[in-house]
């Protein structure tokens, strides 16, 4: 499924070299696989590289995963034409190095898909709290607490508690990646303008008839207030 969401705004991935930031249990690399695209993982975790490697064996596919992290990618500068990486940022270390290294190692032109958890999101997705991440960080470790929300460290490779994550607000993370040289595109925001790129059939019609009524203005304003403090994921396409 993410490959075809990523296709609306990378068309073509045949013939490219494609990294996956963070490839985890392997499913974006299996997704590739399955369609004859090269694409090689990166990922800190010896575990995850495990999993994904018995998954993608299980379905006769072999692929390169190398341990590594994005604070520190081991490719030539200008190698790659795509970078996926999702649901990764908030985990690493040193987020502003990650994004100067996708920028070093991607081909001029090239694209990087990234999810940048907001800041100000209704719903906290790593501990399933709403308001979460209203609250500043040392209430909101009280109220996981309170909740009985922590996360079991037996069950959860990741284990970072939530003041060790990293969110930022749409306009800080535009300003970061612009200071780098990156060019910022918001993956939905770009569909609302242009409704061929929506896959859902109930969504494209709603987003036709306030054009069609003269109306856009409105489904932007509305749109503008969900990004800021409504969606626990920013889905942006950076390029280079």
């Amino acid at each position: 499924m993410h490959l075809q969401y990523l296709k609306r705004f990378y068309p073509d991935f045949k013939r490219k070299k494609i990294l996956d930031l963070g490839s985890g249990r392997g499913d974006f690399l299996l997704e590739c696989h399955k369609e004859g695209i090269d694409v090689i993982g990166l990922e800190p975790n010896s575990e995850y590289i495990k999993l994904a490697e018995e998954k993608l064996y299980n379905y006769n596919f072999k692929t390169k995963i190398i341990k590594g992290s994005g604070e520190n990618i081991p490719f030539n500068d200008n190698y790659f034409d795509f970078i996926n990486c999702t649901e990764v940022l908030e985990h690493v270390n040193e987020p502003s190095i990650v994004l100067k290294e996708c920028y070093r190692v991607l081909n001029e032109g090239g694209s990087l898909f990234i999810t940048v958890h907001n800041r100000f999101g209704l719903m906290e997705s790593h501990y399933g709290i709403l308001f979460l991440n209203w609250m500043p960080r040392f209430l909101g470790r009280l109220y996981i607490r309170f909740r009985k929300k922590e996360r079991n460290t037996n069950k959860h490779f990741d284990k970072q508690k939530i003041n060790e994550m990293h969110y930022y607000i749409y306009s800080n993370f535009k300003k970061e990646a612009n200071n780098i040289g990156f060019k910022i595109f918001d993956a939905r925001f770009e569909q609302i303008n242009n409704p061929k790129l929506i896959l859902n059939k109930k969504f494209k019609k709603i987003v036709i008839f306030f054009r069609n009524i003269k109306m856009f203005w409105l489904l932007k304003l509305l749109y503008f207030f969900l990004r800021f403090a409504y969606f626990n994921t920013f889905h942006l396409v950076l390029k280079k």
